[in-house]
């Protein structure tokens, strides 16, 4: 759980329940409870969920997100409610809150609220338009006439490096005008899909590691459109899915078809290395991630008994067998008076993962 939803003055509650085999199963038992008044920013950070911040204007109050008790409460000194704030490494043991205040940002460690660093570095609010962490960074993207995009250094917040229009970094209109990401980071590496290219840039010093022009996703999945494999990048299409490497932009290989599902692609560790599957509507898909290599592949015009069509819903591996086990998910037609789905059912699958044979099939 990431965010805190509610409504009203409510409460955030955590809960233990004990099982014991062959037990009933005891009613959940409220260990820590938290009021919140109504439209105050809540969020549940920390790389276990250790903290749990409570901002309302530039007041500010940070609890243990494991036992409940107050941490400490403040005002953040200068907030600027106008400018720019950010929550960082939400997912780190030492998650940071940055803020504007009136003349540049203002950095506080959230398990304490001690101000990390101070910088007098200017940010035009207006022209602000999104930022990305990296891993020892974030990356600020502003829409001027310029189009900066300046990188800070998460330790002392100083400026590592910027870059501008001038330079070549021209975002694609049409993400800008639909809200769309342009950008993706990857540790220490960020994706600029731009207008006429691609291109890879090293974090720590903003130099182009390699560019591309080539096909590359459009807009159809959103920040889903790129995912990172084990070095490699799977890129989402309109009608279809490739795979390029991290490296030096190469790209391993493509396939046409209508893409399921963005977040059902797997990658599982082999005695020959790992393999990706990815479930297109009518298509299954085994490759090597390391070099790209398509191992098999399950199509509809396939005899019924040697082919597994639908949604993978989960895949295991057992060391020593070469089968594979997938749990695969499908749906019936739709009702054509209400343009819903009837239903569907899952069955659970072998196959043998270097030749894709179908070993067996239970519903």
């Amino acid at each position: 759980m990431k965010k805190l939803l509610l409504a009203g003055l409510i409460a955030v509650s955590a809960f233990m329940c004990i099982v014991e085999a062959n037990a009933a199963i005891p009613k959940p038992k409220t260990v820590w409870e938290i009021k919140a008044k109504k439209n105050v920013v809540r969020e549940l950070v920390g790389d276990q969920g250790q903290f749990v911040w409570i901002r309302d204007d530039d007041e500010v109050k940070v609890f243990d997100g494991i036992k409940g008790g107050k941490l400490w409460e403040g005002t953040l000194k200068g907030f600027n409610e106008d400018g720019y704030y950010q929550l960082l490494n939400t997912d780190s043991p030492k998650p940071l809150y940055v803020y504007s205040v009136k003349k540049g940002l203002k950095c506080i460690d959230i398990a304490t609220g001690k101000e990390v660093w101070e910088t007098q570095l200017e940010i035009k609010t207006k022209k602000f338009l999104r930022s990305y962490s990296t891993e020892n960074g974030f990356l600020m993207e502003f829409d001027t006439d310029e189009q900066h995009y300046i990188l800070l250094n998460l330790a002392d917040g100083k400026v590592i490096w910027e870059h501008s229009k001038s330079e070549g970094f021209t975002p694609y209109p049409k993400y800008v005008e639909k809200g769309l990401p342009v950008i993706w980071t990857f540790g220490d590496r960020i994706l600029m899909v731009m207008k006429k290219k691609v291109s890879l840039i090293d974090a720590k010093t903003g130099a182009e590691l390699w560019k591309a022009e080539k096909r590359w996703p459009s807009d159809a999945w959103g920040d889903n459109a790129i995912q990172e494999q084990d070095g490699k990048l799977l890129l989402f299409f309109e009608e279809g899915v490739g795979s390029v490497r991290l490296s030096d932009g190469k790209e391993l290989w493509y396939r046409e078809g209508e893409v399921e599902e963005a977040n059902k692609s797997f990658v599982l560790d082999t005695p020959e290395g790992k393999l990706g599957l990815f479930a297109f509507k009518d298509a299954l898909l085994c490759y090597k991630v390391d070099d790209g290599t398509i191992l098999w592949e399950h199509k509809k015009d396939m005899s019924e008994s040697d082919r597994i069509i639908g949604t993978i819903e989960e895949v295991y591996s057992v060391p020593g067998d070469d089968r594979l086990k997938l749990f695969m998910s499908f749906r019936s037609s739709l009702n054509p008076f209400k343009q819903k789905e009837m239903g569907g059912w899952i069955t659970a699958n072998g196959v043998d993962w270097k030749t894709g044979k179908v070993v067996y099939k239970t519903v």
